[in-house]
């Protein structure tokens, strides 16, 4: 009796049966993603320069004539720095723009001499 089994035919093959075809179209997609954030990194503070990576691991367990496989991809680019802003504490536990224990100084409106001349 033979069977006509449908097998996978190499790792490119097996990449995109997994998930019903859905990993290879998240990895397409998050290649995508990667260029689009070197590129943009590059452009700005990377002076033309930058690094991504895209990380895919499969672990296989078998038990019986059953394999189960599950994919977990990773992806990593470079941090964009940001610039740091202080803030204060202020009652409530909230954030102020000002400092709540520094008093305000009295300004008020200089009038100048041509003013008074008018």
């Amino acid at each position: 009796m033979t069977t006509d089994l449908k097998k996978i035919n190499g790792f490119s093959h097996l990449i995109q049966t997994l998930e019903g075809g859905a990993l290879h179209a998240d990895l397409c997609d998050d290649l995508h993603n990667v260029l689009t954030e070197m590129a943009t990194y590059a452009a700005g503070p990377g002076g033309g320069r930058s690094k991504g990576e895209i990380t895919l691991t499969i672990a296989l367990e078998q038990e019986l004539e059953t394999v189960r496989v599950r994919a977990r991809v990773k992806t990593k680019t470079q941090e964009i720095a940001r610039r740091m802003s202080a803030l204060f504490m202020a009652p409530g536990n909230n954030l102020s723009l000002e400092h709540p224990m520094q008093h305000s100084l009295p300004f008020g409106t200089v009038v100048g001499r041509d003013s008074d001349a008018a």
